[in-house]
Formats: structure tokens, C-alpha cells, sequence
């Protein structure tokens, strides 16, 4: 609370007063003592009285002179009421900005994890691919050792043929025929796995 002195008619009144109405307070009675100026002549109580009694008269006279309804007032409401719709709009429009966003983010987040798992699904391909490769060269491998070793069989077959058809004995070869043949198809297997891998 604060307390102002105020002077009205020549006399000093001290009241109190929320803080910073203060000014407020001292323009008030700077109005009520000019009207009570106007009352000399008359006791205090009676100054008074007038003072309120001129302060009433133009209050009244200035609330006579706004008609309720008047183009200022009425564009003052038209103009609250646009104002209103237009905060209405703003804020519907904000609503479903917030909402777009929402959907846009939970699409992001699906994008991303669908990018996770393609990127999960190639680096097992390439893992898978290696393996592949490395079971390939493998093969290679086995199947030139196989063709190399019935290369060295036939060769060894056809030498002991020869030697014997000389010696004039029958040719009888070092390995059975039966062992040869599965041999061979060890070998055509061997080469036919090579070829679906490469």
C-alpha cells in the first residue's frame, strides 16, 4: 500500500492507495479541486458536494453524447469479430500444421528404418556372395586336381596298354575300369558344380 496527500478546496486529506496508483489518485483530485474552486463562498462539505455534483453533470453529458450503437462502435465489433475468426483460422491452421508434422516425422522414422533393414539385407548378400566365391575357387580347385589326377590315370592306363601289346601279354591295366569310370564321373560332377557356381 502507498499513501498520497491529496489538497482539495484548501485542505490536505492523506489516504492510502494500492502501489502505483498514486499518480492516478493525484490526477482525480487535482479534477475534484478545480470543481470545488468553483463553489467559493460555501462551507467545505458543501464545496464538495458541487465538486461532485459538476463531476456527475459531465459524466452524464459525456455518456449522452456516445450513442450505444454508434459506426464506431459498430466498426469496433466488426472489427473484434474478424479478429476472432481470424485467430479461429490461425489456430485451426496451426492444428493441422502440428498434425502434418506429426505424420511427416512417423514417415521419416519408417523411411529410416526401411533403409536400416535394405542395408541389413545387402551386407548379407555380400557375405552371402563371398562365401559363394570362396566355395567356387574351391571347386576349381578339386576339379582340376580330379582332371589332373585321371589325365595321370589314362596316361598310366595307355603306358601299361603299350607295354603289355610289346611284351606281347594281355594289357592289364594298373586300375579296374570300374574305379576309372567312377573316376570320371567324380570329375564330371565336380566340373558341373564349379559351373553353377561361377
Amino acid at each position: 500500500m502507498a499513501d498520497v496527500r491529496l489538497n482539495i478546496a484548501g485542505r490536505h486529506y492523506d489516504v492510502h492507495c494500492s502501489d502505483g496508483q498514486e499518480q492516478q489518485l493525484l490526477t482525480l483530485a487535482a479534477m475534484v479541486d478545480e470543481k470545488a474552486a468553483g463553489a467559493v463562498g460555501t462551507t467545505e462539505i458543501r464545496q464538495l458536494l458541487f465538486s461532485a455534483l459538476f463531476l456527475a453533470d459531465e459524466l452524464k453529458e459525456a455518456r449522452a453524447g456516445i450513442p450505444k450503437n454508434s459506426p464506431e462502435q459498430d466498426e469496433l465489433r466488426s472489427k473484434l469479430a474478424q479478429a476472432e475468426a481470424q485467430e479461429q483460422k490461425l489456430a485451426a491452421d496451426l492444428a493441422a500444421m502440428t498434425q502434418e508434422a506429426q505424420r511427416l516425422r512417423e514417415q521419416s522414422i519408417t523411411q529410416v528404418q526401411q533403409l536400416a533393414d535394405t542395408q541389413a539385407a545387402l551386407q548379407a548378400a555380400h557375405v552371402a556372395l563371398t562365401e559363394a566365391e570362396v566355395a567356387a575357387d574351391n571347386a576349381a580347385e578339386q576339379a582340376e586336381a580330379a582332371t589332373q589326377a585321371l589325365a595321370e590315370v589314362r596316361a598310366a592306363n595307355a603306358a601299361s596298354a603299350a607295354n603289355a601289346e610289346n611284351d606281347g601279354a594281355p594289357a592289364t591295366p594298373p586300375i579296374p575300369a570300374q574305379i576309372l569310370s567312377a573316376l570320371a564321373d567324380r570329375v564330371e560332377a565336380l566340373a558341373d558344380k564349379f559351373q553353377s557356381l561361377t
